[in-house]
């Protein structure tokens, strides 16, 4: 299996998660990314690259 780089996300980068392995995770863009990544891209990030956040609905 080839590693291909796809580009590199920005740290303000919103990203949701939907797999796991390892260390990694694989993760789909929200928006278009400040380094001019694709809504939608996927690809897989490791781990100590991510910082998790919380989204709430408050009424």
């Amino acid at each position: 299996m080839k590693n291909l780089t796809l580009g590199m996300l920005h740290p303000a980068d919103s990203v949701s998660a939907d797999r796991e392995k390892g260390t990694w995770y694989r993760v789909s863009l929200q928006e278009r990314s400040e380094s001019g990544l694709k809504p939608g891209t996927t690809g897989w990030v490791t781990k100590t690259g991510l910082k998790p956040q919380m989204c709430m609905q408050l009424d």
